[in-house]
């Protein structure tokens, strides 16, 4: 730790709580996209089912 205070070069707690805060935003839209993606795939499934019927 004493290394780490004489380098000077640490995250404040604001910077941290932005990452963060980014981060999640982030995650966010990946799962978003990643749900209309399988729900997409589901539709096409099922008329693909239905036309094979």
């Amino acid at each position: 730790m004493q290394q780490t205070a004489e380098h000077g070069d640490h995250v404040t707690t604001d910077q941290f709580k932005a990452g963060v805060a980014e981060l999640r935003a982030d995650i966010a839209t990946q799962i978003n996209g990643l749900t209309w993606r399988i729900i997409g795939i589901g539709g096409v499934a099922v008329a693909v089912l239905r036309w094979l019927e």
